[in-house]
């Protein structure tokens, strides 16, 4: 039988989902997929190469392999919040679930993707 996760972290990009991710996959009794948002229902045009999503609901089971004995085993995408799908789709798969969702102040979160997008070198305007 396949193991899926237990816990999936969501949250809106730039909200510390990474930081969380890093954090739990210190923990010796947590496994975090070593791939973030590796979410397979979101559509692939959507990511750069780098971020692509894992193809198949195969290969999402796939990197959850072996992880029987962890009490936690999870992964985490900024992504969930945005699909109205996700819900439905975690329900059906993970109905057990644990969710954890990571929210920010917008004002701050604008200025973070702003920076990122500096950093980038997709944005050239002032702030």
């Amino acid at each position: 039988m396949a193991v899926l996760p237990n816990v999936l972290i969501l949250g809106s990009a730039k909200c510390a989902t990474t930081l969380l991710h890093f954090y739990m996959s210190q923990h010796p009794d947590v496994f975090m997929a070593a791939k973030k948002e590796c979410h397979h229902d979101v559509p692939p045009e959507l990511y750069e190469e780098k971020y692509r999503p894992v193809d198949s609901l195969d290969d999402y089971k796939a990197m959850f392999a072996g992880t029987e004995g962890f009490k936690v085993r999870g992964e985490s995408s900024p992504m969930y919040l945005f699909y109205e799908s996700t819900a439905e789709r975690v329900a059906s798969l993970i109905p057990d679930a644990k969710l954890i969702a990571v929210l920010r102040n917008p004002a701050d979160r604008t200025y973070s993707a702003y920076l990122h997008a500096v950093r980038d070198g997709i944005e050239d305007l002032d702030f």
